[in-house]
């Protein structure tokens, strides 16, 4: 199930122990097709003691994707709508966001299981500290709505988090004529948003090695054809993609260097929150 990385701050999923529903569940799929037998590896006794049921995902994950999809979705269908119509948007102005409050995300979409009230407000409070969202002048201050980085982040297939850190390093490869920031956020990134493909290079003591490794593990290996693949997913830039193509077939590249000293700078935008948070533990 996913759990929050206590390193990154960023959901990852973890091995559990099962529910009797769940392992009920999943028996009956010895039988799918025709009668079946299902042995289980563990006692009568230890299946008595397990949970009864799982608690639902959304009680207990991070909301920050889910919240910046809510009012993603929710931006998009006001601006149609006021579109449509040929007036302004419910905050006055041609083509700004609608505004919601946490109540509004947890009482106008058709959850299953509503999320909880202080999850939301913690997510939207994140999402305000690496600028996906803000808050609206005027007497509705507990109501957010997205920025321009948030509708940007929202179209990268990643945490919020990642996805800052991503769309910041792009505007700084546009600033400064160079990817190789771009390059050290997706190669980062790669490796937070792990699906099990890069173990071997997570097994490092840093994010800065297991990049490094992952830089120098060839173009024809299996994991350098997986992070290709990722920054194809994650970006249209093809001169970061280029570039990373170009390390990954040579070693030597002098570009390298430079991407080992920009994977701390490249990633900073997305963790704002969580740096301001150690500081002052440490003050």
């Amino acid at each position: 199930e996913a759990q929050i990385d206590a390193q990154t701050n960023l959901p990852r999923l973890v091995t559990v122990r099962i529910s009797q529903d769940s392992a009920m569940q999943r028996a009956g799929r010895a039988g799918r097709t025709t009668e079946g037998l299902c042995h289980r590896l563990y006692t009568e006794q230890e299946f008595k003691g397990l949970e009864r049921s799982q608690s639902p995902e959304i009680q207990n994950c991070d909301l920050m994707p889910l919240v910046l999809t809510c009012l993603e979705w929710k931006d998009r269908q006001t601006t149609e709508n006021y579109k449509e119509h040929n007036c302004a948007t419910e905050d006055g102005k041609d083509g700004n966001s609608s505004s919601q409050s946490a109540e509004d995300i947890c009482d106008q979409f058709p959850f299953i299981t509503s999320p909880p009230l202080p999850s939301v407000e913690k997510a939207l409070e994140i999402l305000t500290s690496i600028g996906a969202v803000e808050v609206p002048t005027g007497p509705t201050c507990n109501r957010y709505r997205l920025t321009t980085h948030g509708k940007t982040i929202a179209k990268i297939p990643t945490h919020p988090r990642i996805a800052t850190a991503i769309s910041q390093a792009s505007l700084t490869a546009d600033k400064n004529n160079s990817n190789t920031a771009l390059v050290a956020a997706i190669t980062t990134a790669a490796l937070l948003d792990d699906d099990g493909m890069f173990k071997s290079a997570k097994d490092s003591p840093n994010i800065q090695a297991a990049v490094e490794d992952l830089l120098s593990s060839g173009s024809s290996s299996r994991q350098s054809k997986h992070l290709l693949q990722y920054a194809s997913r994650i970006t249209r830039d093809s001169r970061a993609r280029d570039l990373l193509t170009a390390i990954l077939t040579d070693n030597n590249n002098p570009d390298i260097d430079d991407i080992m000293s920009q994977i701390g700078p490249a990633m900073v935008p997305g963790f704002l929150d969580l740096i301001a948070q150690r500081k002052k533990q440490d003050a």
